[in-house]
């Protein structure tokens, strides 16, 4: 079977958490099942959490807009160049 593995960004990361949602599809595009991971940014020192780093924060950035209204958020478009998001995986 062909899957389709749709990673979604809902809500911009926040202090040391990012919140990665999941949907995965078969091949006639049926929504199969739905997940989420909480990523927790922590010290390896302390085992507390801490801030995002600044990398990863400025990569996420362009995910998210101060613009209320803009509705649904997307990812920026990639160069038409680019190679195809790793979405598929086989069994």
């Amino acid at each position: 079977d062909l899957l389709t593995v749709r990673l979604l960004l809902k809500q911009p990361p926040e202090g040391s958490r990012v919140l990665f949602e999941y949907e995965i599809y078969n091949e006639a595009q049926e929504l199969l099942t739905e997940g989420h991971t909480l990523m927790v940014f922590v010290s390896m020192t302390t085992g507390r959490p801490v801030p995002i780093p600044q990398n990863i924060q400025a990569k996420l950035a362009p995910y998210f807009t101060d613009d209320e209204t803009a509705g649904p958020l997307t990812p920026p478009k990639a160069p038409v160049d680019a190679p195809a998001p790793a979405a598929f995986l086989k069994k």
